[in-house]
């Protein structure tokens, strides 16, 4: 079985700029995220091609001391339809990490 893996996010780091902001990600910022929910990854954000989730343990999470590491082992015939398009796991450099806040204000809106 196939494998992929590294840091989605890297703590107390600069992000590249996001329009008029950059983003910095604290350490164990995402501690009850991993224990709550049932994350999934997705190749190139697709919710049509899920490479791992959580709950299905084709994906691990796992903070540490650089940042949120992860691992995932796509299934075979994921890892088919995803080697169609990437000549391999080497060809896809970037990890991105979409986030989504949890919080709600006072007018029901998710806060920023």
């Amino acid at each position: 079985m196939k494998k992929i893996a590294g840091y989605a996010a890297v703590f107390n780091s600069e992000s590249y700029s996001v329009g008029n902001f950059v983003e910095m990600i604290a350490k164990k910022a995402f501690e009850k995220s991993i224990k709550r929910d049932d994350i999934r990854a997705l190749f190139n954000h697709d919710p049509n091609f899920p490479l791992g989730r959580l709950k299905a343990r084709t994906l691990t999470l796992s903070e540490d001391d650089k940042g949120l590491r992860y691992k995932v082992e796509p299934p075979d015939t994921q890892w088919r339809g995803i080697s169609s398009s990437v000549s391999s796991a080497a060809t896809c450099l970037k990890t991105h990490l979409a986030l989504r806040s949890s919080r709600k204000d006072g007018n029901g809106d998710r806060a920023e």
